[in-house]
């Protein structure tokens, strides 16, 4: 069992539906695609700086399968983890980094 799988036992299936399933499927799925078209030499993933610390499980292990399949896929693959990400939403709620943009403006407390 490696890390990712000792993290994942701890969190409740209502998360693993909600981002786990998601963001794993939604990677391996653009992943897989791409390795069926022989014209696609390099696949960027613009994953997060989360997915180098353990506090958000969904990106670590979604970037890890990507990995993983890229290796078996013979696909030459970089990921880019910015730090912050501002741009339209897909989602309707704020992600974590409009959430910091919209903090500013609501008064965030100073340090």
């Amino acid at each position: 069992m490696n890390s990712v799988d000792e993290i994942g036992t701890r969190i409740s299936q209502k998360s693993k539906a909600e981002l786990l399933v998601p963001a794993l499927k939604g990677t391996l799925n653009v992943l897989n695609s791409c390795a069926k078209v022989p014209s696609i030499k390099r696949v960027v993933l613009t994953s997060s700086t989360a997915a180098v610390m353990w506090y958000v499980l969904s990106k670590t292990v979604a970037e890890e399968a990507a990995w993983k399949l890229a290796k078996e896929k013979g696909i030459d693959l970089v990921t880019i983890n910015p730090g912050m990400v501002i741009g339209p939403l897909l989602q309707p709620t704020l992600n974590t980094s409009a959430a910091t943009i919209a903090s500013l403006f609501s008064g965030m407390p100073r340090i």
